[in-house]
Order: structure tokens, then sequence, then C-alpha cells
């Protein structure tokens, strides 16, 4: 038997009979076999990110550009989306789909041409477009590559394809998609919670916090409306130490109403899936067939090593998204920059 108290923490593990002598008269529950785990603690997610795709189309089964566009036409047609809507898909992986490549913007036209169609790769580091979207973000076949991203081009003709890749290309798309969503992230945690606590996840990861997201959490903290542990990380890109400096309180080992801050985040590179993760030693084949394609960083030592030295200087815990080797050794490398550099001991 367990024992727990009235705090919900686990006060005796033993025999039946010890137990209700120890607590003469508590409830008792009979599991009739099941077992009992300890709550499950998520090392990385993106918990105020995963809360869109509640609103998002599930393109994980599909396994051709056809079932694509046939999912996200049902999506459209069962949530009465309209040109001054928005139609999203997530979960999308080229390796799983016949044509083994990504969807191009021809197969979200097909899906509606007067209304903005955004898809989302498995890994969330890519995104496929169609042309009311593309017209809307101002992404012409001029626009050039950002620094840390890439947009898909047709061959022969440098007109875009609707492929965008990392967030520095994919951000100008949010920038349009979200005030469509309407999204309400206080009546929506519930739901993410249920999501999580159902699959024995008591303590989760928020992994790149915006500064409005942190404070959605603080608010919904201070409401005691968690029910489980969420540690955030504000991102790099934002005012990280303005975004602490607002909320105290909850920079903190200790959680208050069931959230505190954990330390900052930055990111180096990509997704395997997606042949961004950058690596040393090229890939077999890169996304045009390159024989020489090791990915690329997507940020540069310098920036690298102001913002690891922001954390040290801080007494905050760095975390950063490296997936290839090459932005393993860049973490390395920027990490000791930093560390000399700091006169924090």
């Amino acid at each position: 038997a367990l024992l727990v108290d009235d705090e919900g923490r686990i006060a005796f593990v033993g025999p039946l009979e010890e137990a209700r002598k120890r607590a003469e008269g508590a409830e008792e529950v009979d599991l009739g076999g099941a077992a009992v785990l300890p709550g499950l603690i998520d090392p990385h997610s993106h918990f105020t990110g995963a809360l869109q795709y509640l609103l998002y189309a599930d393109l994980s089964a599909c396994t051709s550009f056809a079932e694509i566009t046939e999912t996200l036409k049902a999506f459209a047609a069962e949530n009465n989306i309209g040109p001054d809507g928005v139609i999203m898909g997530n979960g999308y992986d080229q390796n799983n789909l016949v044509e083994q490549r990504h969807p191009d913007k021809s197969v979200l036209n097909a899906v509606s041409e007067d209304t903005p169609v955004l898809i989302t790769h498995v890994s969330n580091h890519m995104g496929v477009a169609n042309d009311c979207l593309l017209k809307l973000a101002g992404i012409t076949p001029t626009t050039p590559d950002p620094e840390g991203g890439r947009y898909g081009r047709m061959d022969g003709t440098g007109d875009l394809d609707g492929y965008a890749e990392e967030p520095a290309a994919m951000n100008p798309f949010y920038a349009v998609t979200t005030p469509r969503l309407g999204l309400d992230f206080a009546a929506m945690v519930p739901a993410m919670q249920r999501i999580y606590l159902e699959h024995g996840v008591t303590t989760c990861q928020d992994g790149a916090t915006a500064p409005d997201m942190a404070g959605v959490l603080v608010s919904l903290a201070k409401a005691g409306l968690l029910k489980m542990d969420i540690v955030a990380y504000p991102m790099w890109g934002t005012d990280v130490m303005a975004t602490l400096a607002a909320n105290p309180e909850y920079d903190s080992q200790d959680y208050h109403g069931h959230f505190r801050f954990g330390g900052l985040k930055m990111f180096l590179d990509g997704s395997p899936q997606g042949l961004t993760a950058w690596m040393t030693e090229p890939y077999v084949e890169g996304p045009d067939g390159e024989r020489d394609w090791v990915a690329y960083g997507t940020m540069t030592d310098e920036d690298a090593a102001a913002f690891a030295k922001i954390a040290i200087d801080s007494n905050h815990q760095l975390l950063c998204h490296c997936n290839g080797d090459a932005a393993a050794d860049q973490l390395l490398r920027v990490y000791e920059a930093a560390r000399d550099a700091s006169d924090n001991p």
C-alpha cells in the first residue's frame, strides 16, 4: 500500500495493514492490480507553443500530398474557416510521405486560394505556406534568405515554392497567422494540462518562453489555475532579463503556484529530420541533392557568447538547442569564452 498525506506527499510505502494503522479511517483506493508510477518530469517541450496545436489539423498520419490536402480541406470545413481566418496543420514528415519530399505551395493552394494556409513539420523547424499567405506575409521572389533560415525556390525560375526553413524564415508567416487564430491561452491551458497529466507528466518545461507567454503563465500561477509544475526559460531574441525582472517572485529555485523560471534558452541549429541540424561531416544528400550539405548555425559565435555570458553573470542555468555536432562544438566554444569573460566566479 501507498499512503498519501493531506498535502499530496507520499508518507509511507509498505504493508496494507501498517498503512491502515498509520491512517485509520483514510480513504482507500483499490487499483485492481494497476501500477503506480512517480510523476514524470518532462526535460524538453514547449508548453505555451503546444497550446496552438489544439487549433491545428493533425497531419501526422498523412502519407501523401493528397492526404494532406484532403485533411486540411476537411478541417477547414468542419471549423468553418473562411478568408478572414487561417487554416493551420502540424505534424507532417516528408520521410513518411510517398513523395519523399516536403510539400510545396501547390498542395496548399489546392486547399484554398483566398485563405492563408500554413503547415508545419513534425520538428516545428520548417513549414510550407500557400500563395495567399506568402502575399500577406510580404515574401516575394526577391526576398533574400534570412540569416539562419532559407526559403525554398522552384528549379530554374527562382520563384518561391512556399517552403520555409527555421524560425528566421517562418516568423513572417506567424506574424500573419497568429492574430487570426484568436488564441485565448488562459482558456486553452486546462486542456493542454490535461494532455500532459493524462500521460503522467507532473512537471513540464516551456523551453522558449516569449515575454507575453511569461505574463500568461504568471497570471495563471497567481490565480491558482496551474495543476502541474511548469518551468519556463525565456528565449534569446527577447529582453530576457527584463522578463525575469518583471516577475522576480518566480525567478527562483522554488515553484510558486506551480510556476518558476529555470534559466535562459538559446538555439544554435535546426532539425535532423529536416536536414538543418548543423554537422561537421556532410549529410548523405542535402535537401536539393547536395553532396556537401552540412546545414548551418542560427547564431554567430559573438551573439551566442554574449547571451551565454548574460546567463553566467546572472547565475542562471543556460539551455541550448543543438542537434548537430557542429552546433554542439559551437556551444562548448562560446560557453568557454563566456565563462572566461565573466567576472562571476
